[in-house]
């Protein structure tokens, strides 16, 4: 039986939390909490939307992504475009799994967890439990240092940081003075396999152009994670073989 997995990601809770603290005022967090039906109770306003957030529903907290992406009016009730904490917010959820589409005759972005969201989550969390289980740390930072990019909308700054978490496995793993290709060749048995992974590392090397569309950024942030999830996996069966 598959094991539980849930719909948004601890981080994605904290982006939600961070666009309300950064944009929402008490009187707003009150009208929040009437449109949406939510209870944050007393308290401050940290407080407030600890609760609002970390309570609501996997399946609610599209509503609220929803309503969170509102394009806002000035004071003449003319709309403005959103803000930058609000395309922050956007560029959080795509990297992790989500649609956000613009719905013109409303006013608002849409919310939707893509089929292939949980999955994509699932294998962020399977390699960084191996990372911290193998003292690999670096590599996540580097991880962390790409999606960080990402949001700020730097897209190169993303590939270029993918491809750092690679070069900082093959580090932290043993490399000394060999070339890539004589590294992966010792410790990754599939000819195949090691092309795919040099390949991926050069499609990663495009963090050096100056303008990179955001698609292909989560493209390689995943192309990434995946090559990294592979050679883990490779490197540590290598060791255990060794050992027996």
């Amino acid at each position: 039986m598959m094991e539980d997995w849930p719909l948004i990601p601890d981080v994605v809770r904290r982006y939600a939390k961070t666009l309300l603290e950064l944009e929402y005022t008490h009187k707003e967090l009150s009208k929040l909490e009437l449109e949406l039906a939510l209870d944050g109770g007393q308290g401050t306003k940290a407080e407030r939307i600890g609760r609002m957030v970390d309570v609501i529903s996997d399946e609610r907290f599209l509503d609220l992504a929803t309503h969170l992406l509102k394009r806002p009016r000035n004071w003449l009730g003319e709309l403005l475009p959103l803000t930058k904490y609000q395309e922050a917010f956007i560029k959080g959820l795509r990297i992790h799994g989500f649609s956000v589409q613009e719905d013109v005759n409303q006013n608002q972005y849409i919310v939707k967890l893509l089929p292939s969201g949980a999955a994509q989550d699932r294998l962020r969390l399977s390699v960084k439990t191996f990372l911290e289980e193998h003292g690999l740390g670096q590599v996540q930072k580097s991880l962390d240092a790409a999606e960080a990019q990402f949001i700020n909308a730097n897209y190169s700054g993303a590939l270029m940081m993918a491809r750092k978490a690679i070069d900082d496995l093959l580090i932290l793993s043993g490399k000394t003075n060999q070339k890539r290709s004589e590294f992966l060749e010792a410790r990754i048995p599939s000819d195949s396999s090691r092309k795919l992974i040099e390949a991926i590392h050069d499609f990663d090397c495009k963090g050096h152009l100056p303008d990179v569309a955001e698609r292909e950024a989560v493209f390689g942030y995943y192309l990434t994670l995946s090559a990294i999830n592979y050679m883990i996996s490779m490197l540590t069966r290598q060791k255990l073989t060794e050992a027996s």
